[in-house]
């Protein structure tokens, strides 16, 4: 009989269980300002508040709002708002992280609380995590290929210098050789009007040599 009333008794708490819905969640302690999910407070966190706040600020990029958890999570002051003290808030935070002097003077900067959500939300987290390591990757596959693109447009500029350079220097040598051919076409033509010069003065010379002297008639005197 005992062992009847047992299974009667199993029986029902196994249609009880599944009649009754579990609203029980599974929840997980985050730190305030880690919206990414990466277990760390850092530049990351940062820009996804700048972008909450710039969203709600001029109503665009309504991708950019946070909602839900991540709303939570990203109000670091506790005080219900998304707006420059979180940032402030943050920032001391990531000094104190980064310095241990910084950590001593201002001891508090250091100091987060933590919250707790849904498992499902730290999946979300996970999984824009991944996202944005994807859009990361593609950011930097993009700014790689720029650089590679804008040294071989260098390149290709350098080489066009040094080609215009080196005609530039054909230029100016062949122009330099003209102008020593025409300084010595000049010299020759000079040393060409001496040497006739001194030629018409030797001939000069000759024809007064071989004049013949003038004859002086005797003047008769009357008496």
């Amino acid at each position: 009989m005992s062992k009847k009333l047992s299974k009667i008794i199993f029986l029902i708490m196994m249609v009880i269980m599944l009649i009754i819905p579990n609203n029980s969640t599974a929840t997980s302690k985050v730190k305030l300002g880690d919206i990414n999910g990466d277990n760390k407070i850092d530049s990351r966190d940062m820009l996804i508040v700048l972008r909450h706040i710039s969203a709600k600020t001029s109503n665009k990029h309504d991708e950019w709002k946070l909602t839900g958890e991540k709303l939570k999570i990203a109000d670091v002051t506790q005080d219900g708002e998304i707006n420059a003290r979180d940032m402030i808030a943050m920032t001391r935070y990531i000094a104190a992280e980064n310095s241990e002097k910084i950590k001593k003077e201002h001891p508090k900067w250091g100091e987060i609380k933590e919250i707790e959500i849904e498992e499902e939300t730290i999946q979300e987290q996970k999984q824009d995590k991944k996202t944005e390591q994807r859009e990361e990757k593609k950011d930097d596959e993009k700014q790689e290929d720029k650089k590679q693109e804008e040294v071989k447009h260098e390149e290709i500029k350098i080489e066009e210098t040094d080609k215009k350079d080196e005609e530039k220097t054909k230029e100016e040598t062949k122009q330099e050789e003209n102008k020593e051919t025409k300084q010595e076409e000049i010299t020759e033509k000079e040393k060409n009007i001496i040497e006739q010069k001194q030629e018409e003065t030797k001939q000069e010379e000759k024809k007064e040599e071989v004049k013949e002297p003038e004859i002086i008639k005797p003047q008769i005197i009357e008496a």
